[in-house]
């Protein structure tokens, strides 16, 4: 199938609520295409299971040449996919996909937006945060990073009683 217009890639294993069913079909080595949802769908079913669908903000894209429409398209997702971001985010949605040909080649220049998929409103928080819940009234306790006060050597506080 052609990829297209609001088109969701899923990474293979990434976590989903159990009531929320995605159909998907593989595309790319660790990423499968939904086929059932649209991203306003699977945006809605995420919600209503408290889950949350990640959108962000900047757009990235990839261009790629080859003989054929779909190969270049191809060639294209897989450079995103490889791509940096690809390691934090477990979904990529394509917004725009512009085909050009010259001399016989074909250039595919593909737009998409990163997405992830998430129990909770925060992004990137880890999974035993999540878990841990306060509830109003419980007592909070907060470890300190930083290591016991060390007294300075004698040199530097006469330093500082001179300045």
């Amino acid at each position: 199938m052609t990829i297209q217009t609001e088109t969701i890639l899923l990474k293979e294993g990434t976590e989903t609520p159990s009531g929320v069913t995605i159909e998907s079909v593989r595309y790319a080595e660790g990423w499968d295409r939904v086929a059932n949802l649209t991203p306003a769908e699977l945006d809605r079913r995420l919600q209503a299971a408290g889950w949350t669908l990640f959108y962000m903000a900047a757009e990235c894209g990839a261009a790629a040449f080859a003989r054929e429409e779909e190969a270049a398209v191809r060639k294209a997702i897989r450079r995103l996919l490889r791509s940096e971001e690809a390691a934090k985010f477990n979904c990529l949605e394509i917004v725009s996909v512009k085909l050009s040909r010259w001399l016989g080649i074909i250039r595919a220049r593909v737009s998409a937006h990163w997405r992830h998929i998430q129990e909770g409103p925060i992004l990137f928080r880890p999974a035993a945060e999540r878990a841990t819940r306060l509830t109003f009234g419980s007592p909070i306790a907060v470890a300190s990073p930083r290591p016991e006060h060390t007294p300075l050597p004698g040199a530097m506080l006469q330093n500082r009683a001179a300045a």
